[in-house]
């Protein structure tokens, strides 16, 4: 198992790589990331369709910044990032892991910003 330290450091790490513009945007976003050492439950797998036997690598809770909402019950805009899907999956391999975790943060920022899937595949997300 990969240490939690190391999966936040990665989330971590990856903001400086973003771009000047786009960071002062995703710093007005104001998202919490969190690691979670649990898994999705099955409810929450329901209520966000996911395909039975699918994994889910991370999620977002909040309304869409597009549509001008607040966070449901006030409890903010936060991704969660499910270590061990991510570790199940890529855990062998640490770049790939780390680029993974990259991936599913900016993922599950897209849809805070209100982004489709169909977009999102198009651009790598």
């Amino acid at each position: 198992m990969v240490a939690r330290d190391s999966i936040q450091e990665t989330t971590t790490d990856m903001f400086p790589q973003i771009p000047d513009d786009d960071r002062l945007l995703l710093i007005a976003l104001v998202v919490a990331v969190t690691i979670s050492t649990d898994w999705p439950t099955e409810a929450e797998k329901r209520r966000m369709g996911v395909p039975e036997g699918h994994p889910v690598f991370g999620t977002y809770s909040g309304s869409s910044r597009m549509k001008g909402f607040p966070a449901a019950g006030g409890s903010g805009h936060v991704i969660v990032v499910y270590q061990p899907a991510l570790e199940l999956r890529y855990g062998s391999d640490k770049d790939r892991l780390e680029q993974e975790i990259r991936r599913v943060v900016l993922h599950e920022l897209a849809h805070h910003l209100g982004m489709s899937h169909k977009r999102m595949k198009e651009i790598g997300l």
